[in-house]
Protein backbone atom coordinates (compact mmCIF):
# COMPACT_ATOMS: atom_id res chain seq x y z
CA UNK A 1 0.00 0.00 0.00
CA UNK A 2 2.62 2.20 1.29
CA UNK A 3 4.32 2.02 -2.34
CA UNK A 4 2.39 3.71 -4.46
CA UNK A 5 2.65 7.14 -2.12
CA UNK A 6 6.45 6.61 -3.45
CA UNK A 7 6.30 6.04 -6.90
CA UNK A 8 8.57 8.17 -9.10
CA UNK A 9 5.71 9.91 -10.24
CA UNK A 10 4.62 11.14 -6.63
CA UNK A 11 8.38 12.16 -6.42
CA UNK A 12 8.11 14.39 -9.45
CA UNK A 13 4.93 16.19 -7.55
CA UNK A 14 6.98 16.53 -4.18
CA UNK A 15 9.70 17.97 -6.40
CA UNK A 16 7.71 20.47 -8.25
CA UNK A 17 5.89 21.32 -4.64
CA UNK A 18 9.27 22.14 -3.17
CA UNK A 19 9.93 24.24 -6.35
CA UNK A 20 13.27 22.29 -7.61
CA UNK A 21 14.55 21.69 -11.40
CA UNK A 22 16.44 19.16 -11.24
CA UNK A 23 16.33 16.01 -10.28
CA UNK A 24 19.08 15.34 -8.39
CA UNK A 25 17.31 14.84 -5.10
CA UNK A 26 15.09 12.69 -6.36
CA UNK A 27 16.32 9.48 -3.83
CA UNK A 28 16.01 11.73 -0.73
CA UNK A 29 12.84 12.95 -1.79
CA UNK A 30 11.62 9.33 -1.98
CA UNK A 31 13.84 8.73 1.28
CA UNK A 32 11.71 11.83 2.44
CA UNK A 33 8.45 9.93 1.52
CA UNK A 34 9.39 7.00 3.25
CA UNK A 35 10.21 8.41 6.79
CA UNK A 36 6.66 10.52 6.25
CA UNK A 37 4.51 7.69 5.83
CA UNK A 38 6.82 5.61 8.42
CA UNK A 39 5.28 8.30 10.96
CA UNK A 40 1.73 8.60 9.47
CA UNK A 41 1.80 4.88 10.70
CA UNK A 42 2.90 5.77 14.01
CA UNK A 43 0.56 8.74 14.87
CA UNK A 44 -2.50 5.83 14.18
CA UNK A 45 -3.17 6.91 10.37
CA UNK A 46 -4.54 3.89 8.49
CA UNK A 47 -3.45 4.41 4.76
CA UNK A 48 -5.70 1.99 3.09
CA UNK A 49 -8.62 3.93 5.14
CA UNK A 50 -7.93 7.73 4.68
CA UNK A 51 -8.28 9.78 1.28
CA UNK A 52 -4.60 9.50 -1.15
CA UNK A 53 -4.93 13.16 -1.71
CA UNK A 54 -4.99 14.11 1.93
CA UNK A 55 -1.86 11.56 2.97
CA UNK A 56 -0.07 12.98 -0.25
CA UNK A 57 -1.44 16.60 1.06
CA UNK A 58 0.55 15.69 4.15
CA UNK A 59 3.78 14.30 2.77
CA UNK A 60 4.10 17.82 0.70
CA UNK A 61 3.82 19.31 4.01
CA UNK A 62 6.71 17.11 5.80
CA UNK A 63 8.94 17.86 2.47
CA UNK A 64 8.40 21.63 2.88
CA UNK A 65 9.42 21.33 6.58
CA UNK A 66 11.92 18.68 6.45
CA UNK A 67 13.46 20.48 3.15
CA UNK A 68 13.20 23.89 5.37
CA UNK A 69 10.81 25.17 2.10
CA UNK A 70 11.60 29.21 1.87
CA UNK A 71 13.22 29.61 5.35
CA UNK A 72 9.47 28.66 7.21
CA UNK A 73 10.56 25.05 8.05
CA UNK A 74 8.60 26.02 11.34
CA UNK A 75 5.49 26.77 10.05
CA UNK A 76 5.11 23.54 8.13
CA UNK A 77 5.98 22.00 10.65
CA UNK A 78 3.08 22.96 12.46
CA UNK A 79 0.86 22.52 9.23
CA UNK A 80 2.39 18.46 9.25
CA UNK A 81 1.42 18.20 12.67
CA UNK A 82 -2.21 19.93 12.47
CA UNK A 83 -2.98 17.51 9.21
CA UNK A 84 -1.47 14.56 10.97
CA UNK A 85 -3.69 14.94 14.04
CA UNK A 86 -6.64 15.22 11.17
CA UNK A 87 -6.03 11.64 9.52
CA UNK A 88 -5.41 10.26 12.77
CA UNK A 89 -8.55 11.01 14.00
CA UNK A 90 -10.07 10.05 10.33
CA UNK A 91 -8.37 6.83 10.55
CA UNK A 92 -9.76 5.86 14.13
CA UNK A 93 -13.60 5.84 13.42
CA UNK A 94 -13.23 2.81 11.28
CA UNK A 95 -12.34 -1.06 12.31
CA UNK A 96 -10.38 -2.14 9.02
CA UNK A 97 -7.27 -2.90 9.37
CA UNK A 98 -4.40 -2.99 6.63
Amino acid sequence: MKEKFYSQQNVIVIRKSLRYSHSRLDSEIQDTIKDCLSDLELAGVKLNIVSPASVLMAIKLYCKWIFDYNGKGEDWHTAYDLKVKALSLDSKGCDTDE
